[in-house]
């Protein structure tokens, strides 16, 4: 008997205050499909940067050139490192679990017309 009670006060006041129901429900509703929609796009954010990885390949490191954080022994901290074609030689010399070293050269060239500009990033490495 009670429960009745307290369905039927429950409808009234639904019945009562419609807009406002309303727009709780709307709202709880909006809430629990954003985060669907974005743990949606998240995993779909992650499988795609797995499926890229995956087309680059496995086994692969790659090493490039920057700027140190500390300080090593008597070298300052900041210094820039810039590798070499004698590093990639000496990668293949020293290190016999690696298979293949590929450097790769990377320019920007700025082009210009009468009629257009614009700066082309090319990218070329040896062929293995």
């Amino acid at each position: 008997m009670w429960f009745v009670e307290l369905v039927t006060n429950t409808v009234r006041n639904l019945w009562a205050h419609k807009l406002r129901s309303f727009l709780t429900m709307f709202g709880i509703s909006w809430g629990v499909a954003s985060i669907i929609f974005m743990m949606a796009i998240g995993d779909g954010f992650k499988i795609g940067y797995r499926r890229a990885l995956y087309e680059l390949g496995t086994d692969i490191v790659i090493v490039w050139g920057g700027r140190t954080a500390g300080q090593v022994g008597d070298q300052r901290a900041g210094r820039d490192v810039v590798l070499t074609r004698d590093d990639v030689q000496a990668i293949q010399r020293e290190y016999s679990l690696v298979k293949h070293v590929s450097p790769e050269l990377d320019r920007e060239l700025q082009v210009a017309s009468p009629h257009n500009n614009g700066l082309f990033s090319t990218h070329g490495i040896a062929p293995v």
